[in-house]
């Protein structure tokens, strides 16, 4: 019998075999290791595969984000921090409401969507940007190199990769705030 922590005995009882000392009673098998980097290429590849549906489904939208991000950052970083903490706070107000609470439920459900949207529309300004001093025209290029070098910097230590995610993902989601205003019919800036 193994065991692991206190072993008390009750007079009178006996253990047939052998009874051993164990640090480590996992259940059943344990899980293999993944080789180091996997999540980061997962990452990387899940990223990419949601710039890719962005730029398809709605490649004129996500390039006017960029281009929104590109000529005025500040104004982007601003309206994406706006919304990063308006956003939970408009859903707690929704939320205390009797008609508000489906709303909010809905909302809650769709802000992780949209977030990770916003994160990869960032990626792809970072990257269009970037790519734009070799002339090259094309979008697939920038959100290739806006995935690799947030991925890359994200790994910095401390706080800052989480850092760098975080100004992304406001870069991303103030410029597609920015763009949606802009397309609502209220006046936008580019």
């Amino acid at each position: 019998m193994n065991y692991d922590g206190r072993l008390e005995r009750e007079p009178g009882a006996t253990v047939g075999g052998e009874v051993r000392s164990s640090d480590d009673l996992g259940l059943g098998v344990p899980a293999p290791a993944l080789p180091p980097g996997t999540f980061v290429l997962y990452g990387m590849l899940s990223n990419l595969l949601v710039g890719a549906i962005l730029l398809r489904g709605v490649g004129d939208f996500s390039v006017s984000v960029a281009e929104n991000a590109v000529l005025d950052a500040p104004v982007s970083l601003l309206w994406g921090a706006v919304a990063l903490v308006a956003a939970p706070l408009a859903v707690l107000a929704l939320a205390v409401t009797v008609v508000g609470l489906p709303v909010a439920a809905v909302v809650v459900l769709a802000l992780p969507a949209l977030g990770w949207a916003g994160a990869v529309l960032g990626r792809f300004a970072l990257g269009a940007w970037l790519v734009s001093f070799a002339d090259v025209e094309r979008p697939a290029a920038g959100l290739a190199a806006g995935v690799v070098i947030v991925a890359l910097l994200g790994r910095l230590p401390s706080v800052l990769g989480p850092a760098v995610r975080l100004a992304v993902l406001a870069l991303g989601v103030g410029a597609a705030a920015v763009e949606l205003r802009a397309r609502l019919g209220e006046q936008g800036r580019y």
